[in-house]
This record gives structure tokens, C-alpha cells and sequence, in this order.
């Protein structure tokens, strides 16, 4: 298959790291399984950028030219405004199916995608639960949940060594407030902080001297998860968390708020603390505590997570969607 993917957003040649939204990730692996299936795949993305290959991916930052699109099997795009009409359009003026890849309930009805989609990819089971009845019924769809490739983040640092606790891109959505008032309290225990790509960072951060802030990384395994004994994730919103993933992939245990993509990616192997609670410092110091100061309390928790992680085996989930887009493109008319 000849793909071409039209998205908002793509690791740019130079700066490539600059964010690390999961959404845009989890695009850049799908394309990348689809790559290793043996099918071509190219990215359209409208910000200028000159032509490259990106993490293995030809990349444009142009218009794609009608020929390309005449010569494709089918076009795949995500729910953000700025490509989804662009998506649509090309799809209508040359006649290809056209797939959406949607992390978000509302996205099919707020972008009214589904007069013009052959397959909706949904980033996680409750996702397409709370999208019925804002999309056509008749129209085919998939789960592939993100895709992490365990050995990028397992790492082997002995307990001895993981000191800090973690947390990824302090905004208000992700909890940086709830971080730094729950690092104020606790200033006994060093936090390890990476900024994010997206959202206001807690400016006040800066101020703690339990706190160390890292800018993105290209290598999160070293500079990040093997540094950190355990995950603090106390988000308003998840729709399923990567960075959760990410941390099981190196047995961490992981502190959450219970918002349904966490409990979906975590299952049995998340502390959750119910979102009404999160507010609620007292609600999250206490596991943060028996996590930094029991090795027996964290071994239990390390083991429910090595084997939680390697359930989240991304293979069925990309070999489902594989076989869907050869089916939609072998029966296309």
C-alpha cells in the first residue's frame, strides 16, 4: 500500500524533539509499523519545512501534489481542525478512503469527520465507547491502543539508583499545580521533572530545591526512566497516558489519578486516586511516601507493573490494523 498521512503535527528534521505530545507519537509509530510491514509512507505536514526523512519517514512540509495523491492507496489523517478539512478535501476531490486516527470523544462530532471516513483508529476502548451516538454506526472501526516498544524504555538501573520521582509536562491539564504544592510538602524527596510540548508549564517549579527540571530528551530511557523510582501522574485528563506505559515498560510503579484512559492502560497495575480526591494532597503523599521509602511495598508494585507491561504487547493491536487498511483498500470504489 502507498500511504500518505496528513497530519498537524510531525518530529521536525532539526527540532525534532521539541515536543513530545503522545498524540503525535503515537502517529509516528503506527507509521513506522506500517513502514516495517513493507507499505510506503509519507507525511504532508503544512509548516514550511523542508523535505527529509524523519525517524525513517519521508517528510514534506509543503502541499501534496496532486499526483501523489492520485497515485495513493489511501490517506490517513488525526481529529485536529487544521488537517482534518485539508484530509477531507483531498479525499473527496480524488476519491480515497480516508482513515482518521481519534484520541479524543468528541473529536468526531466537534470536526464532523464522519461524513468522510472509511475507518476510525481509536486510541483506547472507553474512546470509542463514549464516541457512540456522535458517529454513523455503519462505519467500520478499530482499537490500536499506542504502541510503546518495550525494550526503547526498559531500562536496568538497581533500585539503589532510582531516587526521584517522576512527572512529564507540568501543565494544568497533566497537574503542575498539584506537583508543586505535593513537592512543597515534600522536601524530603527529590522530583525529576520534564517540560512538555504543550500547555503552560508550573512556572514555580523553579523555586523548590527538591526539584530538578529537564528540558525533552531524545533519550527519556536514560535520562528520564532510569533515574526515577516512581510516576506521578496526577492529570485532570487522560485518554490513555503513554508516559503510564512507558513507566511499566521499566517496572515503575505508577501514581495516578483514575480517569478512564489511565485505568484502561494501567488496569490492576496503577494506584489510582479517584478524581474527585486529586485535589486532595494528603490522597497522593501517602503512596509517594511507601513508594520512596518501602523496597518491599515498591517490589510489590514493580512486579504487578513488569507484568502489566508485558501484556500492553503493541503487535495484535498493529497486525488488526494492518489487515483493516488492506481490506479497505482492496474493496475501495
Amino acid at each position: 500500500m502507498r500511504i500518505l498521512a496528513l497530519l498537524k503535527k510531525f518530529p521536525h528534521p532539526q527540532k525534532r524533539y521539541n515536543w513530545l505530545a503522545g498524540a503525535e507519537i503515537y502517529l509516528l509509530r503506527i507509521l513506522q509499523a506500517l513502514q516495517a510491514d513493507g507499505h510506503r509512507v509519507e507525511v504532508y505536514v503544512h509548516d514550511g519545512r523542508p523535505p527529509a526523512v524523519v525517524e525513517g519517514i519521508p517528510t514534506f512540509g509543503k502541499r501534496v501534489p496532486g499526483n501523489t495523491v492520485r497515485n495513493a492507496d489511501l490517506l490517513l489523517t488525526q481529529a485536529h481542525y487544521e488537517c482534518t478539512q485539508w484530509a477531507m478535501e483531498l479525499a473527496a476531490e480524488f476519491h480515497k478512503p480516508l482513515v482518521h486516527c481519534i484520541h479524543a470523544e468528541f473529536s468526531i462530532e466537534d470536526f464532523k469527520i464522519d461524513r468522510m471516513a472509511a475507518l476510525f483508529v481509536f486510541n483506547s476502548q472507553w474512546v470509542e465507547r463514549a464516541s457512540r451516538g456522535r458517529r454513523q454506526a455503519l462505519i467500520p472501526w478499530t482499537v490500536c491502543r499506542p504502541p510503546v516498544p518495550r525494550e526503547a524504555y526498559r531500562t536496568s538501573t538497581p533500585l539503589t539508583g532510582r531516587t526521584h520521582i517522576g512527572f512529564v509536562n507540568p501543565n494544568p491539564i497533566k497537574g503542575g499545580d498539584i506537583l508543586y504544592h505535593t513537592a512543597q510538602a515534600m522536601p524530603e524527596f527529590p522530583f525529576l521533572v520534564m517540560t512538555g510540548a504543550y500547555g503552560e508549564q508550573e512556572r514555580q517549579l523553579s523555586q523548590l530545591p527538591n526539584v530538578e527540571i529537564l528540558l525533552p530528551s531524545a533519550n527519556m530511557k536514560e535520562d528520564f526512566y532510569a533515574r526515577i523510582r516512581v510516576l506521578f501522574m496526577p492529570s485532570k485528563v487522560e485518554t490513555w497516558g503513554m508516559v503510564a506505559t512507558e513507566a511499566l515498560m521499566s517496572g515503575i510503579p505508577v501514581v495516578a489519578t483514575g480517569t478512564e484512559g489511565l485505568r484502561e492502560n494501567l488496569g490492576y497495575a496503577g494506584y489510582f486516586v479517584e478524581p474527585a480526591r486529586r485535589e486532595n494532597l494528603n490522597y497522593w503523599i501517602q503512596p509517594l511516601t511507601e513508594l520512596m521509602c518501602s523496597d518491599e511495598y515498591w517490589a510489590l508494585w514493580n512486579e504487578k507493573a513488569w507484568v502489566r507491561g508485558l501484556e500492553l504487547n503493541p503487535d495484535f493491536d498493529l497486525k488488526n490494523l494492518i489487515a483493516q487498511l488492506h481490506h479497505i483498500t482492496e474493496n475501495w470504489t
